[in-house]
């Protein structure tokens, strides 16, 4: 007899709705039949439909910026995720120079995150090194972080020059490590323009362009494996489908956040500017519209979450301003209500599966974990929901027709028809053990 079935629901499997039951036991998915069998427990999803728990692998919790924190500590910020259907986060580690700092921050971070209430990994993160390439990896992997994230801006603290980047991508190329980037020539970024109202070309598309282009280079020469977060410009993908088509999408993939989606530049004129300050800037409207029209090159789509109150980024100083906005509660139902069905796959599989999470993560398999969610929709119109401790979400005038219900992390509610349950997430340790 199972632990619980799950009845009258469709479920998402092999890119196609299938009306069946799911059977759990002991966290896992142990079934996926039409038979009714029996079962400890029953729950009704009759006029849901059902994917795997969304993984968002690019948080920001309990994250210093200068003077300011992060709006939403681990707590916080997982009980927003779990509202959005996200059962799986992946943070990052401050930015270290040596595999020493990395263990010494792994075990700071972990402390922070001891009241997460999803299930959580870690990515490792440098900066301009002061150690070997090879005990960089090492040490990475010891704490269960194939993925390695640095910085090609941000000088001096988190700046990783290209020397560096160089040397991880050649590293990569033994397929245990991926190499994720922040993107942006820091020499082609305007620090004299210091208004919030020229965010967008104190660092424009061009920076993001041009170094991405670099680290593609760097990936075909050493058949390296790297990733690009939160791309903001559809030039970049457009230029890489141009230039590096052997690989994108097999040796450098592509992430993008719903902002990036929803608005363009022209908010930078508004009052109310300073909600919408974020790294990499909104782009102007023509780049818009080719992230829009290229987006299925994109593998991930993910929040880059960095809330901070009102408050602390009201600001026209852009230096001034601590950069970053919310969204892990509302990206699902903002991207499946543009794009439907197609983006299941860059929220679930894809992010599980470059981030070593597969099959465990992100998949309905028998013995995958019993990350489920449950939406509607048919809705006629709803407004997204904020749990994040954020003040105000960019996201609060919109309206959706897509609904989250319930939501289940190893077989036991998070969330049901509105109630929230009690529940501690594990820290995952992660593996690269097959690619898109």
């Amino acid at each position: 007899m199972y632990d619980l079935r799950i009845c009258g629901g469709e479920a998402y499997l092999d890119r196609q709705w299938a009306r069946t039951n799911i059977y759990i036991s002991a966290g896992r998915i142990a079934n996926i039949s039409e038979a009714l069998l029996p079962a400890v427990k029953h729950v009704d999803a009759d006029g849901l439909k059902i994917i795997p728990g969304l993984i968002d692998p690019h948080v920001h919790l309990a994250m210093n910026s200068g003077p300011y924190t992060t709006a939403d500590d681990f707590y916080s910020g997982s009980i927003a995720a779990a509202w959005g259907g996200v059962t799986t986060v992946i943070d990052f580690l401050d930015e270290r120079p040596t595999g020493e700092g990395i263990q010494k921050e792994f075990e700071r971070k972990r402390k922070l995150a001891r009241n997460c209430v999803v299930d959580y990994g870690f990515h490792a993160a440098i900066c301009e090194l002061r150690d070997t390439a090879e005990n960089i990896a090492a040490a990475a992997l010891r704490i269960g972080s194939p993925t390695i994230k640095l910085y090609t801006t941000y000088k001096p603290a988190a700046y990783s020059s290209d020397e560096t980047v160089e040397k991880m991508i050649k590293r990569s190329a033994e397929n245990d490590i991926r190499i994720l980037c922040h993107a942006e020539a820091d020499d082609l970024i305007d620090f004299d323009l210091q208004d919030l109202s020229q965010l967008s070309k104190a660092r424009p598309a061009e920076a993001e362009i041009t170094q991405v282009l670099k680290i593609a280079e760097f990936v075909r020469k050493y058949e390296g494996n790297a990733y690009i977060v939160h791309v903001s410009s559809g030039t970049t993908i457009r230029k890489l489908l141009s230039e590096y088509p052997d690989i994108l999408n097999k040796r450098l993939y592509l992430e993008s956040a719903p902002h990036y989606f929803y608005f363009d530049d022209s908010v930078y004129q508004r009052p109310d500017a300073f909600l919408y300050s974020m790294t990499p800037p909104l782009r102007p409207f023509s780049e818009q519209e080719i992230l829009k029209t290229d987006w299925r090159l994109l593998s991930v789509l993910a929040t880059d979450h960095c809330p901070f109150m009102s408050a602390e980024k009201k600001h026209k100083k852009i230096s001034e301003i601590p950069m970053g906005v919310g969204g892990v509660e509302q990206s699902f139902a903002l991207m499946y209500q543009l794009f439907g069905d197609e983006v299941i796959e860059r929220y679930t599989k894809n992010p599980a599966v470059l981030h070593g999470l597969y099959p465990q993560k992100g998949c309905l398999q028998i013995n995958s974990d019993a990350d489920l969610v449950f939406f509607d929709d048919q809705r006629e119109s709803c407004h997204l929901g904020n749990h994040s401790k954020q003040d105000g979400s960019i996201y609060r005038d919109i309206v959706v027709h897509v609904r989250i219900e319930k939501v289940m992390s190893s077989g036991s509610f998070l969330i049901n028809n509105g109630v929230q349950y009690g529940k501690k997430g594990k820290y995952l340790s992660r593996k690269l053990t097959s690619s898109l």
